[in-house]
């Protein structure tokens, strides 16, 4: 938790700037704001902003869940805006980490939670499920913000909701799939994106929703990711990048029609598997044990989203405890992984 100034409690210096910024927010959007409806994990999440290009770049990656207006009230609502197109600035508070720095620590109380990533803050007010998102600039957004988006808001109000959110991908079909997890160049998004063009459903190649009992994966972002080099020697399987060859983010793409229909929000987890590359033809698949699942898992997880808990650690030891865990041996020959993963499917069916 950051430091109070004198006389102040942590709890009134998140109150008070939370309250500062919403004013800001409110000023940004005005009268032109507009919003868009989301179904998240099955519950209606209310997105506001003014129009223009930061509003725009956030919509691709969920445009898949967009809906209509519920009857009801939001169980979330996040208000987006960019300080340069509005001519603001932050206001001075203990709680912005000092100038350059990538990540400040996630800070929080029972009520608030607040981090900053390079130039984008994330607010949450847990009592009001009110939540604000805004960039320094949107003309200097990253394409891994637009891959991603809100992502730390949803994990937190994920977390209310006795929800997940994982580093990992996920595949399968109405009727049940698998979680894909390990660390970074494991080749999750590889195998997300060979059983994609296999016909399965997918549920994300990054991040996805979890419910550990019963287990279940929901779909988040329409988004897919493959390193430069990789998409170079497998360009069908990410066709349209949106960006340009860059050392610093990996080549991004939305999936849109025709593989849109394949995009799923939700299914029951059957099993969980960590790629491995090799250097064999064929694809294969050998079982491996809950606890070096649970190694992959957690630590692609919890380093990518600094701010974890202990109970976030425990859900996903609940989850690798309920599930069967295979090593999925990624060959050289990717048309052999859809058939790999739908093997598993059909004998967890049977």
């Amino acid at each position: 938790m950051t430091e109070a100034a004198p006389g102040e409690t942590p709890g009134a210096v998140m109150e008070s700037m939370f309250a500062r910024l919403e004013t800001l927010s409110r000023a940004a959007t005005g009268s032109l704001g507009r919003e868009r409806w989301y179904g998240i994990a099955g519950r209606p999440v209310r997105v506001v902003g003014a129009p223009g290009l930061l509003f725009d770049r956030l919509a691709p990656a969920v445009a898949h869940l967009e809906t209509r207006p519920p009857p009801g009230e939001a169980e979330l609502t996040v208000i987006v805006w960019d300080l340069a197109s509005a001519g603001q600035t932050l206001p001075a508070s203990p709680l912005l980490p000092r100038p350059g720095a990538a990540l400040g620590p996630v800070l929080t109380t029972d009520r608030f939670l607040f981090t900053m990533f390079q130039s984008t803050l994330s607010f949450y007010d847990r009592d009001r499920r009110l939540a604000l998102y805004c960039v320094s600039d949107a003309n200097r957004f990253p394409v891994y913000e637009s891959a991603g988006p809100l992502r730390f808001i949803l994990r937190w109000w994920a977390g209310d909701q006795g929800l997940h959110l994982v580093h990992s991908a996920a595949v399968g079909t109405a009727g049940g799939g698998v979680l894909l997890t390990g660390p970074g160049g494991s080749g999750k998004s590889t195998s997300a994106l060979a059983c994609l063009a296999d016909g399965l459903l997918y549920a994300g190649d990054d991040y996805v929703l979890v419910e550990p009992d019963p287990p279940y994966v929901h779909g988040l972002y329409a988004s897919a990711k493959l390193d430069w080099e990789h998409r170079a020697r497998v360009p069908h399987l990410l066709p349209d990048p949106v960006n340009r060859p860059s050392s610093e983010e990996k080549a991004c793409a939305f999936l849109t029609d025709p593989l849109r229909g394949q995009l799923s929000d939700g299914f029951a987890l059957r099993a969980v598997f960590l790629p491995k590359v090799t250097g064999q033809g064929a694809t294969t698949v050998v079982p491996a044990s809950r606890a070096r699942a649970l190694r992959a898992l957690a630590p692609a997880t919890l380093l990518q989203l600094p701010g974890s808990s202990a109970a976030d650690l425990t859900a996903l030891a609940d989850l690798t405890a309920g599930l069967p865990c295979f090593e999925l041996q990624l060959g050289r020959d990717l048309s052999t992984v859809a058939p790999a993963v739908r093997a598993v499917l059909a004998e967890a069916a049977a």
